[in-house]
């Protein structure tokens, strides 16, 4: 898991590429890290990793809404997120 950090090295990302990423995949690649940091929030004994993801999540509801209004296909979606809830117990 990738952490982002405020210190470390900025990356090469290209904001015109962003046009040309599918947002169905993106959505639900950002909400699959959004269960995964609410998980380390909740259950991590290290108050660092718990710190971070708290900043994470910020950053993940942003990127969130962002591809929402994208969404092209919004059965996949739904069928996604039910999935991801059951796997995630939410």
């Amino acid at each position: 898991m990738f952490f982002y950090t405020d210190t470390g090295p900025k990356s090469d990302f290209n904001p015109a590429l962003v046009k040309s990423l599918n947002p169905n995949t993106q959505y639900i690649k950002h909400l699959e890290n959004l269960f995964y940091l609410k998980f380390i929030e909740l259950k991590s004994d290290k108050f660092f990793e718990k710190a971070q993801a708290t900043k994470e999540i910020k950053i993940c509801n942003k990127k969130l809404k962002y591809w929402e209004r994208k969404i092209t296909n919004q059965d996949l979606i739904d069928d996604k997120i039910k999935q991801l809830k059951t796997q995630w117990n939410y």
